[in-house]
């Protein structure tokens, strides 16, 4: 292993420019009808900014850091390109917005690469800092997310780089590393305020060092008035960054607020809305297990964590023999559980996860792999079982790649393939709330969008008598996207209505038959483990390569 990993530098290089080829592939992938909802409500908030004199970004279900950041990116470019000699009249539009979005998210997850790297390094050697950065490389989830102008890799990024911060601050409590824990923290806060409680770690890192290194003698009273102005300086810090980042959480106070409170209304359920339904019925951690990590880490790894975690939770815990184990661990569980116990389970939360999850899996691998070195193991079967990983990890890397990105958008192609089958006049019925059907618009003038979701409600426009004068009157139905199919079908007790709907819809019961679906070949089943439908939880891949259905009316 040694011998291998003896041009550890290069071999870092590699794994970078490796990770930077599957981040910024196809980076403007949905163009140019861009497809994600988040995506869409962000890049607004963008480009209704304008410096000096708008600068609310009427946006607060997150902060305001990356707002900012590509507004004035792209403000920059622009007055270099266009603009000349003045800010004024220097509107960022709406394309630009989201690709600035998703080159800010591919270039913070290329970055967090090497930072993986140099956490392996800090907590055990370098070794282990390449098997973090291997795993980082090929991650589905930071493939995924690197590609979404979303908050999620931002947010990922600050989290582990302030795990970083914590390493050196509680190898060496000075002012150099109270400042940069300080700095790293205020920047996470201005992501999103709900990560105010990993400001606890940093918190008592300060207090154990205090109570390590006590003397009662005449030093103590300096040492005291140390960790009080270190803790003050460091809660300033976070406060001015948050302050400076997100000054309209302050000055829109109310409609930071509102907005607060209908997103944990969401999390928590209180505020039932129509894209929650997968999580009636579901478990905390479970669902996670079965539905998000899976795809998230793969099955392969998820498989191996388990085992993994219960190793390093023995070693950190039991023995108490390694601080840094046990620091893991504590951000595994704040980035874990907190979200984990929400009514809403979406991937995109565990996103913050797998930094935590990638370092345990890496030390137990290398444990494993010096104590197969120390029994002195066949050195054949040692490097047998190390390729055989790597191939795997780099195969689910490059089926997610080729399925998602190197094909063409499902959406489109199904507009192609309807544009091409069908008459543009043609009386067409589809789904509410899905922007998969924005592709069909330029082709076809005659499309009837009707409520399903409201089929459990019996409205006036949602309810039997109406559905069935809606399919009368249509040739074809176009399913967007496996997103309400996939609930109904899955839930009949919940939802009745629906549920027979589209049963009889697939059985062709209702006079309709299925002419298209998208296409999955053997990169999509490895993706999707079998079944890109019910294998995850929806939105690993509704808003980038949903399942798109066709169905025409029988003659």
């Amino acid at each position: 292993m040694r011998t291998f990993f003896k041009h550890k530098n290069i071999i870092l290089l590699l794994f970078i420019f490796i990770g930077g080829f599957f981040r910024l592939y196809n980076l403007n992938w949905g163009a140019p009808f861009y497809f994600h909802p988040d995506e869409r409500n962000i890049a607004s908030a963008i480009t209704q900014l304008q410096f000096p004199a708008q600068m609310n970004p009427h946006f607060f279900a997150y902060g305001s850091l990356p707002i900012y950041l590509v507004y004035f990116s792209n403000l920059f470019i622009n007055f270099l390109t266009t603009c000349r000699f003045t800010f004024s009249n220097c509107p960022v539009i709406f394309d630009q917005a989201i690709v600035g979005l998703r080159l800010l998210s591919s270039i913070l997850s290329i970055l967090l690469i090497p930072l993986m790297y140099l956490i392996g390094k800090k907590m055990k050697d370098k070794i282990l800092g390449i098997w973090l950065a291997l795993l980082t490389t090929t991650s589905v989830g930071f493939i995924q997310y690197s590609h979404f102008g979303t908050y999620e890799t931002v947010i990922t990024f600050f989290t582990a780089l302030l795990f970083f911060a914590c390493l050196k601050l509680w190898q060496k409590t000075n002012k150099q590393n109270i400042f940069f824990c300080a700095l790293v923290s205020g920047m996470l806060v201005s992501c999103k305020v709900t990560n105010i409680v990993l400001l606890v770690i940093p918190v008592i890192i300060l207090l154990i060092n205090f109570f390590k290194y006590w003397k009662f003698e005449k030093k103590m009273f300096r040492q005291f008035i140390f960790l009080f102005l270190s803790t003050l300086a460091f809660f300033s810090i976070v406060s001015v960054v948050s302050f400076l980042t997100n000054p309209y959480t302050f000055f829109d106070y109310n409609s930071f607020v509102g907005s607060m409170r209908y997103e944990s209304g969401v999390a928590l359920n209180t505020e039932p809305v129509f894209y929650t339904g997968e999580f009636y019925n579901t478990s905390p951690i479970l669902f996670q297990m079965q539905h998000d990590f899976p795809f998230l880490i793969t099955p392969f790894l998820l498989f191996l964590f388990l085992p993994a975690l219960a190793y390093i939770f023995f070693r950190s815990i039991l023995k108490f023999c390694n601080a840094n184990f046990i620091l893991c661990l504590i951000f595994l569980f704040l980035t874990l559980i907190p979200q984990a116990f929400f009514f809403v389970k979406w991937t995109r939360y565990m996103v913050p996860v797998l930094p935590f999850i990638y370092i345990i899996l890496g030390i137990t691998l290398l444990d494993f792999w010096n104590w197969f070195v120390k029994k002195r193991q066949a050195f054949s079967i040692q490097y047998l079982v190390f390729g055989i990983f790597i191939l795997i990890n780099f195969v689910y890397a490059m089926s997610f790649v080729i399925t998602v990105y190197v094909e063409p958008d499902s959406r489109i192609a199904a507009a192609q393939y309807a544009h091409q089958h069908i008459a543009g006049d043609s009386p067409i019925l589809s789904e509410v709330y899905d922007m998969g059907l924005v592709a069909f618009n330029q082709t076809f003038s005659n499309i009837k969008m009707f409520n399903f979701y409201d089929l459990e409600y019996n409205t006036p426009e949602s309810n039997q008598f109406t559905l069935q004068q809606a399919l009368k009157n249509s040739d074809y139905i176009i399913l967007p996207s496996q997103r309400l199919l996939k609930v109904r079908l899955l839930n009949a007790k919940k939802f009745p209505a629906g549920n027979e709907f589209y049963k009889q819809l697939f059985s062709g019961e209702n006079g309709f038959q299925k002419i298209y679906e998208t296409p999955c070949d053997i990169w999509c089943l490895i993706t999707y483990s079998g079944s890109p439908v019910y294998s995850y939880e929806e939105t690993a891949n509704v808003f980038d390569r949903p399942e798109v259905y066709i169905f025409k009316k029988k003659q």
